[in-house]
C-alpha cells in the first residue's frame, strides 16, 4: 500500500484590490565603464603670432585672431581668439 504524502502549502494572504502595487516598467539597471579614460580628450595647440606686439597693444584695447579651423573625428569647427585688456586703470 502506498502512502499519500500531502506537502504543506504556504498560507494565502487575503487579497485586497486597494493594496495592489503598480507594476514597475524598468527592471534592472544599465551602467557603463570607461575603457580608455582619455578617449574624450583632444589636445591641440594653435600658435598665434602677433607682429610688433608692444606697438600693437599700445594703439588698441583689443585683439582678434584670424579665424582658424579645427577638425576632430570628422567634425569641423571654426574658431577665433579674442583678447581684451584694460590699460591705465
Amino acid at each position: 500500500m502506498t502512502k499519500l504524502r500531502i506537502m504543506p502549502t504556504k498560507p494565502k494572504s487575503p487579497k485586497s484590490h486597494k493594496t495592489k502595487e503598480p507594476l514597475e516598467i524598468e527592471v534592472g539597471s544599465i551602467h557603463e565603464e570607461v575603457e580608455v579614460p582619455v578617449a574624450s580628450e583632444v589636445v591641440f595647440r594653435k600658435i598665434w603670432t602677433i607682429k610688433k606686439f608692444h606697438k600693437t597693444i599700445a594703439k588698441r584695447d583689443l585683439l582678434d585672431s584670424p579665424i582658424f579651423r579645427c577638425s576632430v573625428n570628422g567634425m569641423t569647427t571654426f574658431w577665433n581668439i579674442s583678447v581684451r585688456f584694460w590699460k591705465g586703470v
